[in-house]
């Protein structure tokens, strides 16, 4: 327990409460934590004990669930929780109870509360009654709205009912309830039914390419579960229907089903249809799912019906068990063929715990069914059984999987381990017969990897044995299971010694496969500070030249030195090569030198790469960095003597300085020409790209960019000018190009301009009366460089306008936005006068319930949308594709 506020305990009491307040804990099915209170009390009434807490408030948590009250009393007998004085509890749907008394039985998770109000999602239920019972709450004379968040003296709707039941998933069903508009009763229902989490418009209507529209979701309540009923209409089709229903109890279940009139301009006059049948629950041990679906509006998949079973086991104690169905049903299977991956069915049985004996284990599974998938392209006999070119076969598989493992010491300073894996994947195709054969044998992929490891330690040596098999072999006729075939099989042996400064190894392994020794190794460490010295002797130990896998046959040693005397550290290495057989080879490696320099506040280093071979240097290195409060300064320059892709001399780099939030950087790729050769060798011999940039903080940036020519001067030279602004709910980023004059081109020129974001005008109104205004989008403008129309530009507007938002009484509200998505030339050659299509957007707000006007004239489109609940008109507004310009 976690007490944050002192509790007035008598010290020799102290450990005999802290026990008693963990058999609280204890006693419950869930773990129940108190993290703050002013002070405890055991009494014992009526012959049981009660555990009483009073704090302001105390604070606790029940797993998910949190505790605040300012009274709690623990009845441990009843196993009751006692909630008294400005109680709130929220549980693990994230539903928030509000109440002056609340009582909780711990070990069914009941709950009964008075005067009580209820938040879950953006609607509120209030009540003088509640309880809770198998996850369900359910209020006697409840009132249920959205607007007490509003600040509205009275609601602008809401719903009275002689019982609400507010199911998980945020489900709600009310009996006998009066329809309230403005504390006014204006309609009598005997039932509803609302979905409090689900977020879409309900009603909606207007024009589009199929002339009128109207769509509708009527809410109904029956003894299967809730859901709606849905009225489909277009000017071109004609009516359309369907249901969306959900079931009650404890499994989610939703079953939906939608039909549409064929589509205008479908000379198969076909009509559509939607549904979906999905169910899921989840119980102790077993989980079942099953989804059933049509969506002809998909392309490519018109009556097609996909068809999901899944059914598992998983709990404690094996075998673990799953089944699964994947298919589908083709009703038009004659007119356009389709085709995907298939279960047909699937059976698994798991061991996941496996056996446990001593240090030995074994796990396993097996999985068996018949599957239709694409083929291998590389399996000779799945391209035969693609009888029809698309690409997928079936075949039958077995899949089998086991694990051993097995750890032991023998004697001290000894220990063995031994582990096996393999998998196999058993197939009912066959592979293609050998001659004078009917049929070939049955097609099966393996994989098989097992390892063995003895070490014996005897201070300060120790012997290591290894052996490793790995193996893949055979063919599978799916492409999701193909693998490449390998074979390694090698046994190991390993003898080190270690004692303070000096440490020494010898590896020698044999390679079964190619019957060879691999390069036998002997390292030897010295480190004795501040120097550090490292030896590696590689030889081939194999008898005769060349080796059957090479024609060269060589030994090698590397060594690597190391000096470091505080503030400097120096390290080299290198490698040399002895080697007999046909080719010629680099006798030495690559020669690497490094000396570096600590500074107080920073590091200067060099490094250097030599080959010694031809005795031509390759790179030297320097880097420089230095921090000092907020000021640093970062160097980092490289010259290369042989280039990147080529013989040319190449300087690269940068040069940076920061000072609080100003930055200066100055980078730089310089092609030196090669004084060796007559003709360069690299076209870009000769160029320097250089790019000089400023940066203020994240808001303000210039860069200039330019290519210096050897004997011409600046080519293409650009001038950038960035300016950004970075605030929650305000940004833009305005960003404007321009072309410099250069050795071809005399003047200066606009290239580019950029503008997206969103810029308050008129900051997001906070009080009755005033106006917000905002213009946000993007908006592109690019010089056309080519062609008759050279030196104009394009432009291109995505989703630009302004929005401008009235406030009045009771967070009520009116939006109007217009936007702009369109490209054109901004001096049209050809004459035509340019006409804009903007996007109109009206909405009228009041908190807790919106309404949307959209007029689309590029698309000739309009709509009419209603949604109730809290932040309606955000959630509308954002459904436009256009992005809120203020804080919600």
């Amino acid at each position: 327990m976690n007490w944050h506020s002192p509790i007035p305990i008598p010290p020799l009491k102290g450990l005999a409460v802290a026990a008693l307040c963990w058999g609280l804990a204890l006693a419950q099915a869930a773990t129940l934590k108190v993290i703050a209170a002013d002070r405890l009390e055991i009494r014992n009434e009526n012959g049981e004990e009660l555990v009483i807490l009073t704090g302001n408030p105390v604070l606790m948590e029940r797993d998910e669930e949190k505790i605040e009250a300012l009274r709690v009393v623990y009845n441990r007998a009843q196993k009751r929780l006692q909630l008294m004085g400005k109680v709130r509890y929220q549980d693990k749907e994230k539903r928030v109870l509000e109440a002056e008394e609340l009582e909780l039985d711990t070990s069914d998770n009941s709950l009964e509360a008075i005067e009580v109000k209820v938040r879950s999602g953006d609607f509120d239920l209030t009540g003088p009654y509640c309880q809770r019972v198998a996850g369900q709450i359910l209020l006697r004379q409840g009132f249920v709205t959205s607007c007490l968040r509003c600040g509205q003296a009275v609601p602008d709707y809401g719903f009275r009912a002689k019982e609400v039941l507010l199911l998980p998933g945020d489900r709600l069903i009310a009996r006998e309830v009066w329809v309230v508009v403005r504390g006014e009763p204006v309609l009598y229902l005997p039932v509803i039914g609302l979905f409090l989490s689900e977020r879409r418009p309900r009603v909606d209507l207007g024009t589009d390419v199929e002339g009128f529209f109207f769509n509708a979701d009527l809410p109904y309540v029956n003894e299967f579960g809730i859901g709606y009923t849905l009225l489909r209409y277009t000017e071109a089709r004609g009516w359309g229907f369907g249901f969306d229903h959900y079931g009650l109890g404890a499994a989610y279940s939703r079953y939906q089903f939608l039909y549409l009139p064929p589509a205008p301009g479908d000379p198969l006059k076909r009509p559509l249809f939607q549904w979906s049948l999905e169910y899921r629950l989840q119980q102790e041990e077993y989980k079942y799912e099953y989804k059933v679906e049509r969506k002809d509006t998909d392309p490519g998949r018109y009556g097609i019906t996909s068809i999901d079973v899944n059914l598992s086991r998983d709990a404690a104690g094996d075998p673990d068990f799953k089944f699964r169905l994947k298919t589908f049903l083709d009703g038009y299977a004659w007119d356009t063929p389709y085709n995907t991956d298939q279960v047909l069915p699937e059976f698994s049985l798991l061991f996941n715990e496996g056996l446990r004996l001593g240090g030995f284990s074994v796990r396993g599974a097996i999985t068996a069914g018949y599957y239709v998938d694409r083929l291998n392209q590389d399996n000779r006999s799945a391209r035969r059984l693609d009888t029809n070119g698309d690409g997928y076969i079936g075949t039958g598989r077995l899949y089998v999987q086991h694990a051993e493992n097995y750890t032991a010491t023998p004697w001290e300073g000894a220990s063995f381990s031994l582990n096996n894996f393999f998998e196999g994947w058993y197939y009912t195709t066959r592979n293609p017969p050998p001659a004078g054969a009917t049929e070939g044998e049955l097609e099966r992929l393996i994989r098989w990897d097992t390892s063995a490891s003895f070490t014996q330690r005897l201070a300060p040596f120790s012997l290591s044995l290894n052996f490793a098999n790995r193996s893949v072999e055979g063919e599978s006729p799916l492409a999701r299971e193909a693998r490449v075939n390998t074979l390694s099989r090698t046994l190991g042996s390993t003898v080190s010694v270690q004692q303070g400064w000096f440490s020494s190894s010898a590896t020698l392994n044999y390679n079964f496969v190619d019957r060879r020794f691999d390069p036998f190794a002997l390292n030897l460490e010295l480190n004795p500070s501040p120097v550090n010295f490292g030896l590696t002797y590689r030889r081939d130990v194999n008898a005769g030249y060349p080796s059957p896998q090479n024609d060269i046959t060589h030994l090698d040693l590397s060594a690597r030195f190391g000096l470091n005397l505080s503030p400097f550290r120096f390290s080299a290495n290198g490698s040399y090569i002895w080697a007999s057989g046909t080719q010629v080879v680099e006798r030495y490696g690559d020669l690497n030198l490094a000396l570096e320099y600590t500074l107080p506040s920073g590091t200067a280093r060099l490094t250097h790469q030599r080959d010694l071979n031809n005795g031509q240097a390759k790179f030297v290195r320097f880097n420089f960095s230095w921090l000092g409060g907020s000021d640093s300064y970062l160097i980092d320059e490289n010259f290369n003597f042989n280039g990147v892709a080529s013989r040319t001399y190449a300087l690269d780099g940068f040069v940076q300085g920061k000072w609080g939030p100003h930055t200066l950087k100055l980078e730089h790729r310089i092609l030196f020409p090669d004084p060796y050769v007559g003709e360069a060798e690299d076209k870009d011999e000769g160029k320097a790209d250089l790019t000089l940039s400023y940066d203020y903080a994240a808001t303000l940036r210039a860069v200039l960019r330019t290519t210096l020519i050897q004997g011409l001067g600046f080519d293409n030279p650009q001038l950038s000018l960035g300016a950004g602004l970075a605030e929650p709910g305000r940004e833009a980023r305005l960003e404007v190009v321009f072309g410099l004059p250069d050795y071809d081109q005399p003047y200066f020129y606009l290239s580019r301009l950029n503008l997206l974001g969103a810029l308050e005008i008129l900051p997001g109104p906070k009080a009755p009366g005033e106006f917000g205004l905002s213009l946000q989008g993007g908006l592109r403008l690019e010089r056309i460089n080519s062609g008759p129309q050279v030196g104009n530009f394009s432009v291109g507007l995505n989703q630009f306008g302004p929005t401008l938002v009235y406030m009045g009484q009771e967070n009520e509200r009116l939006i109007f936005g217009l936007y702009y998505t369109q490209a054109f030339t901004w001096r049209d050659s050809s004459g035509n006068p340019l006409i804009l299509k903007p996007l109109f957007v009206l909405i009228y707000d009041r908190c807790c319930w919106a309404m949307r006007l959209t007029i689309d004239t590029q698309a000739q489109k309009a709509s009419l949308a209603f949604l109730l609940g809290g932040e309606a008109a955000d959630f509308l507004f954002d459904r436009t594709g256009i992005r809120w310009p203020w804080d919600k």
